[in-house]
């Protein structure tokens, strides 16, 4: 049974970045009422956020030697067109949940490189962080409104 590589794993969450949910609310013609345009800061923030991410991810597989792997484009976008941006919240939740896991997945296997182990750690608990103010943001805002 081959083991991934340290440049391996890190490719596999420089993928997962680069299909996060919050890159696709962004490129796509989101509505953004008044009730979620606190809603719209945080899904930027997590768009600059993720691609700092890539930009750490690729530095520790260029520093292990190896290459970073082409970027995959997700067609999921278009799903977020002409939506409010409240109801695409759930989608961005459980996208985030995904991150995370993967990352999880990751960490468990980086022992062997504390560097790109610190900087998988360290990239989780931002994303920890963002779950919790996704989480925090509460109802669509339907539900919100009253």
């Amino acid at each position: 049974m081959n083991h991934p590589t340290p440049a391996d794993l890190l490719n596999e969450l420089l993928l997962a970045e680069q299909q996060n949910a919050a890159h696709q609310a962004i490129q796509a013609s989101v509505f953004i009422s008044g009730l979620s345009a606190r809603d719209a800061v945080l899904v930027r923030r997590m768009a600059e956020e993720s691609r700092a991410h890539c930009a750490w991810l690729t530095e520790q597989i260029l520093r292990l030697g190896g290459s970073p792997a082409p970027r995959a484009p997700t067609p999921q976008a278009a799903e977020m067109n002409f939506q409010e941006l409240g109801y695409v919240r759930p989608r961005l939740i459980r996208s985030h949940e995904a991150l995370i896991a993967t990352y999880a997945r990751a960490a468990e296997q980086l022992g062997g490189d504390p560097l790109a182990a610190r900087v998988v750690a360290q990239i989780q608990a931002r994303h920890r962080a963002t779950l919790e103010a996704l989480q925090g943001l509460g109802a669509a805002p339907a539900a919100r409104a009253g």
